[in-house]
């Protein structure tokens, strides 16, 4: 009983923070267009892991079986 007691009140715990936390983030403002461009931009440039793929670059040769 104690057990559940414990449980239901950390879950009650947990949903209203997740409420109160999709509030705060409703309120936000939003991005500007142009400044969420730049974000991809920055995000979509290959970085130090595409650096470690060039190793891999080439051609192949394979045989497969059906």
């Amino acid at each position: 009983m104690r057990r559940t007691l414990i449980t239901l009140t950390i879950v009650c715990v947990v949903v209203s923070v997740s409420l109160v936390l999709a509030k705060e983030k409703q309120q936000q403002k939003q991005m500007d267009p142009q400044a969420m461009m730049e974000v991809w931009k920055k995000l979509g440039t290959p970085g130090e892991p595409h650096k470690l793929f060039s190793t891999l670059a080439g051609s192949w040769t394979t045989t497969t079986k059906e």
